[in-house]
């Protein structure tokens, strides 16, 4: 596991969270309020991302396809905006055009109705992505067509 600090045990779980970040985060997030566009993003492998559900953002972003959990289970969960659809770190560096498209289609469906911002799930290296690879996801949150309402 990449991240092996994240592992759930006696000494680091779920109730850690809880217990030493969840209030600094709302603190911080409430300091924020004033501003007019706020995102979240939760990196690494989410656990719970229940757990952020209630913050007080406008959007919240997470490595879907890397890390999931997937948009569709998901959006009926949380208020907020959700953001991202493509994977940072495998299908947009080093995927075709029409792989992103397709994970940009895909991101669309799942999200049905509920608002989204078509994006990378999480960091990606400029140099690394082909232009044409940005140019599909574009062309694609562009002309894709959404559910009826």
């Amino acid at each position: 596991h990449p991240f092996p600090s994240r592992r759930s045990s006696g000494l680091n779980g779920l109730d850690t969270y809880e217990e030493l970040v969840r209030a600094g985060d709302l603190q911080i997030l409430a300091a924020a309020r004033e501003g007019r566009f706020n995102l979240l993003h939760v990196c690494g492998v989410p656990r719970n991302l229940d757990a952020f559900a209630a913050y007080p953002t406008h959007v919240i972003n997470w490595a879907d396809r890397a890390a999931g959990p997937a948009l569709g289970t998901v959006v009926g969960r949380v208020d907020p905006v959700v953001c991202g659809g493509v994977d940072n770190l495998n299908t947009l560096p080093n995927g075709k055009p029409a792989q992103v498209e397709a994970e940009v289609q895909d991101a669309l469906r799942q999200a049905g109705r509920h608002p989204m911002i078509v994006s990378a799930g999480c960091t990606y290296d400029p140099k690394a992505v082909p232009p044409e690879n940005l140019e599909a996801m574009v062309r694609a949150a562009k002309t894709t067509a959404l559910p009826a309402t």
